[in-house]
């Protein structure tokens, strides 16, 4: 028993020096999505009080209910662009879009499906919030909702990163 506890205090402790970064988190999403454009967190600040921009949360319905980004639409990250469209089209023709999740990878995907449809590509203003709502959060800027739902436990220490 003792031997299985150590093996086990080793692979935890192995598996959180293995945590990528946020800002590595980005470089592989860059890396795994070339064609998607990244706004950083403090460009989307400056954008907030603007009517030209609308924000959508690509989590789950549990992690946007528990907070998002102030005035953040939630969308599912399995969304298509026929549905999105359908949905969102007359909010969103001529604005500014940014799509963010926990740190970046589900938005990205969601925004590189998007982006490939021929309605999108006449919209060259549509964004991966870079680092996600956890970056986001990490700068100090403000959510709707106490606290920032961690994904899970292998990710939640991202959320306090930078302070």
């Amino acid at each position: 028993m003792k031997v299985f506890l150590l093996i086990l205090c080793i692979l935890l402790a192995l598996v959180a020096f293995l945590r990528p970064s946020i800002q590595q988190m980005h470089r592989l999403v860059v890396w795994q999505f070339p064609q998607v454009q990244h706004l950083q967190a403090e460009d989307l600040q400056e954008l907030t009080d603007s009517q030209d921009v609308v924000i959508f949360d690509v989590r789950s319905k549990e992690e946007y209910e528990q907070s998002h980004i102030d005035n953040a639409i939630w969308i599912s990250p399995d969304t298509d662009s026929v549905a999105f469209e359908s949905q969102y089209g007359s909010i969103s023709t001529g604005k500014t879009l940014v799509f963010y999740c926990s740190v970046g990878r589900r938005s990205s995907a969601l925004v590189n499906r998007l982006v490939q449809d021929e309605v999108f590509k006449k919209n060259l203003a549509v964004h991966n919030l870079q680092g996600g709502i956890f970056n986001w959060v990490n700068k100090g800027f403000p959510i709707s909702g106490e606290s920032v739902h961690p994904f899970n436990w292998y990710w939640e220490p991202l959320i306090h990163e930078s302070r």
